[in-house]
Parts: C-alpha cells; sequence; structure tokens
C-alpha cells in the first residue's frame, strides 16, 4: 500500500470524500468535520499504513482512483478478536462506481487474503441506517453477529456487526 507522500495524499483525499458521500447528508456537520480531521488526516493514515497488521488497498477503474479498502488482523482489529479472524475496517467507493462490481471484486480479493493467512471468519460494522452497505455485504454472504461500537467523534454508535465464515485453502 501507500509508502509514497503522493499515495499517502491519494488515501488521505479519497477517505475524506467517501466517508462524506456516505455519511454527510445524515451527519451533523460539525461532527463530521472533527471526525474527519482525526480519522483522515495524512498522519493519523501514515500511522495505520505503518501497523504491521493492518492493510490499506486503493482501488481503481480505468486508472482511476475510485475507492479503497482497509483490512486488518490480529491486533490491529478494532476490538479483540480471535486470531483467525479478519476485520474490513473501511471499505469505500466514490459514488458514481458504486454498482459497478468493484467492491464485488474487493470482496474476493479480502476473501482470498483471507484463504492464504487461514483466516475462518471475516467481520465488519456496518451502520445501522446504511441499508444499502449492508444489503450488499448480505448478498456476499454476511450475517449479522451483534453490534460493533464506532466512535464518531465522541458519539458512540451502535453499528451492526457482520460476520462471513470461509473455509481456509
Amino acid at each position: 500500500m501507500p509508502g509514497d507522500r503522493a499515495q499517502l495524499e491519494v488515501l488521505s483525499k479519497i477517505s475524506r470524500d467517501t466517508f462524506f458521500a456516505t455519511f454527510g447528508a445524515t451527519s451533523d456537520a460539525l461532527q463530521m468535520q472533527s471526525y474527519m480531521q482525526q480519522a483522515f488526516s495524512e498522519q493519523q493514515l501514515s500511522d495505520e499504513i505503518q501497523h504491521p497488521n493492518s492493510q490499506f488497498y486503493i482501488l481503481y477503474h480505468a486508472d482511476k482512483p475510485c475507492g479503497y479498502f482497509k483490512i486488518n488482523f490480529s491486533d490491529a482489529q478494532s476490538e479483540p478478536k480471535p486470531e483467525n479472524y479478519l476485520e474490513i475496517q473501511r471499505i469505500y467507493l466514490y459514488p458514481e462506481y458504486q454498482g459497478k462490481g468493484i467492491a464485488d471484486d474487493a470482496i474476493k480479493n479480502i476473501r482470498s487474503i483471507a484463504q492464504l493467512s487461514a483466516i475462518h471468519v471475516i467481520w465488519l460494522g456496518v451502520a445501522e441506517d446504511n441499508y444499502r452497505a449492508y444489503r450488499f455485504y448480505s448478498k456476499q454472504g454476511f450475517k449479522p453477529n451483534g453490534v460493533h461500537l464506532f466512535d464518531f467523534a465522541g458519539d458512540i454508535q451502535s453499528d451492526i456487526c457482520m460476520e462471513l465464515h470461509i473455509l481456509s485453502a
């Protein structure tokens, strides 16, 4: 994933743009600004990239960055999970690229990474009011399995925890 400054800038921009496109219309503007300044600053993203158990992937369509995903293993997961779990912490696309199969391909790639890493469960948290994402993950085989707490600039929100059980290669 991004190793140089230009790639970090691309990741920071995609992160802010896609998160805002997803949640901007339903969130308090000041809270959104506060969250994005903290979560998607170049320093924060650089720190996350350097964690040995986190991986970022920028997604492209026709040679243009159109989204990204971040996966976490082991101690990088946002809540304690067994070693054979992998977290999809973030997967976002620009709205104009949704519905084109790009997210389907990302999930296929994540499944392959999981199988090669002897992972048995892929999990994620999806916002309760993000119906489109919930439907997408359900179609991918993810099942609801509890609640995942998400700190949105001091507002602790309950996301739906979803899991996909896979067989290792």
